[in-house]
């Protein structure tokens, strides 16, 4: 049961993924859509409204369900949300940008349920990120004059990182090990 979960995990991260990065211009063609048949802020409260408050609402709900200790939860939700209120007066041109932070945060996830290791999830989570930025640059809008590689997104990429790995490890239960335990090849004594 445990490798379909496995497997299951992997196929929902490659699915994910593949289709976050190929559907890139139909999603950006369809979001103009709303650009151009409403005003500009009438689809920015739009996404405020069904993307970042949800988002916001769901990590809060995490933090004060899973609350083991009152200042770590704290702490860990400043570690979330103090950079989100700092970025989107800064690099959100579009609350549609707030996607970047969704998206990685459920794949860094993702990765760290399948994996078990931070590390790993973290650089690979972010290798993605800069490969999706890369592809949109170099391929989807490659030859247009207007279009740059985003530090923005990347930026939003890596937090969005991070807040996946910080609502994994809210969510697991802490690790114990006895002695005789072997963990990552090395016996704990």
């Amino acid at each position: 049961m445990a490798l379909v979960k496995d497997i299951s995990l992997r196929i929902l991260l490659a699915t994910f993924y593949v289709f976050s990065v190929l559907f890139h211009r139909r999603v950006n063609e369809f979001i103009d859509i709303f650009y151009r048949k409403f005003s500009f802020e009438t689809t920015n409260r739009f996404f405020i409204y069904s993307l970042i408050l949800p988002f916001i609402a769901v990590v809060l709900f995490f933090f004060l369900y899973n609350v083991k200790s009152f200042r770590k939860s704290l702490s860990y939700l400043a570690i979330v949300l103090i950079p989100v209120a700092v970025y989107y007066p800064l690099f959100f041109v579009s609350n549609v940008e707030f996607v970047h932070y969704v998206q990685y945060a459920f794949i860094s996830f993702l990765l760290l349920k399948i994996s078990g290791n931070i590390w790993y999830s973290f650089s690979t989570s972010i290798i993605l990120g800069v490969i999706d930025e890369a592809y949109q640059y170099f391929v989807l809008y490659a030859g247009r004059p207007s279009v740059y590689l985003d530090y923005n997104d990347m930026l939003l990429n890596i937090h969005g990182v991070i807040t996946g790995i910080i609502i994994f490890l809210i969510l697991s239960p802490p690790q114990t090990y006895r002695k005789g335990d072997i963990v990552k090849g090395s016996e704990i004594t």
